[in-house]
C-alpha cells in the first residue's frame, strides 16, 4: 500500500521550519515505515524548508532504519531544485552520521 503525505496540509503552513512541525512529519513517516508502506511526500506549495526541519523529519530516520529501507519506501514529489538539494544533503549527512555512530567512530 502507498500513502500520500502533503507537507503543507500536514503542518498547516507553507513554511517547513519548526521542530514541532517536523516531529509531526517524522511520526507520519515512521508509521508508514513501521507498517511496511511506501510513502510519497509532496512539497507542493511549500515556500521555505529549513535544514533543521529536514534533519528531524527525514535525517533522524537513519538512526532507526536502514538506508535501503528509507530509499525504497520514501519518494518525494513537487520539490523545487533547492528543496531537492536540501533533501539529498540531509539524507547523505544523516546516513554518514548514523553509520559512523553505529561503528563507534564518533
Amino acid at each position: 500500500m502507498e500513502k500520500f503525505l502533503n507537507i503543507k496540509e500536514a503542518i498547516g503552513s507553507d513554511y517547513a521550519a519548526s521542530s514541532d512541525k517536523a516531529e509531526i512529519i517524522a511520526k507520519l513517516i515512521r508509521t508508514s515505515l513501521n507498517n511496511n508502506e511506501k510513502i510519497v511526500i509532496s512539497f507542493k506549495d511549500i515556500n521555505v524548508v529549513l535544514t533543521a526541519f529536514l534533519n528531524i523529519a527525514i535525517g533522524d530516520l537513519y538512526r532507526d532504519y536502514t538506508k535501503e529501507k528509507i530509499e525504497s519506501s520514501i519518494s518525494f514529489i513537487d520539490c523545487n531544485e533547492n528543496i531537492k538539494r536540501s533533501i539529498e544533503l540531509t539524507k547523505e549527512t544523516a546516513e554518514k552520521f548514523y553509520r559512523n555512530k553505529k561503528n563507534g567512530n564518533l
